[in-house]
């Protein structure tokens, strides 16, 4: 079950079900807004204001709420920015590289065509990007054997030397 979505829309968690999301309004990063259970968060690309990462704010706030234990767990999914500051933190926390790349699905509002009934969504979007899956709880080897069939976790089954 998943209890918040800090990075959704009313549409986009009829997919996934949170029993909580904030969208946009109500500002996911805003210190305010209380994080607790099982969190899965979905950030945005795109830079603040100020010019810091979406997702690496996330990714912080995050960290943050786990680290000070108001979190059971966290599944992020992330742009496999390589290369950027916030990203680097990421190489020391359990972690996914999917192998495929996922085609995000836009709201039929942002396609051009009419909303209407419930998953009636637009058109898929291709994602430039590679994606990682990055886990923070109590059960990291739930979370390399369920997610290693989708990607590689590093120590799990990230390593294929020749003996």
């Amino acid at each position: 079950m998943i209890d918040l979505d800090p990075c959704s829309t009313a549409e986009a968690n009829t997919r996934v079900g949170a029993v909580r999301f904030f969208d946009a309004a109500a500002d996911g990063l805003d210190p305010g807004n209380v994080y607790s259970g099982n969190v899965f968060c979905n950030p945005p690309f795109g830079v603040m204001a100020g010019g810091e990462s979406m997702q690496g704010l996330f990714l912080e706030r995050c960290l943050a709420e786990y680290r000070e234990g108001r979190v059971k767990q966290v599944v992020l999914l992330l742009k496999a920015a390589v290369g950027y500051a916030w990203f680097r933190q990421v190489g020391g926390l359990p972690h996914c590289t999917l192998w495929e790349r996922l085609a995000f699905v836009q709201p039929a509002a942002l396609c051009g065509e009419e909303a209407g009934e419930g998953l009636r969504w637009g058109s898929k979007v291709q994602n430039p990007h590679g994606s990682v899956v990055v886990y923070l709880g109590p059960d990291p080897q739930r979370f390399a054997k369920d997610f290693g069939r989708a990607g590689s976790v590093p120590g799990f089954n990230g390593w294929a030397l020749a003996g």
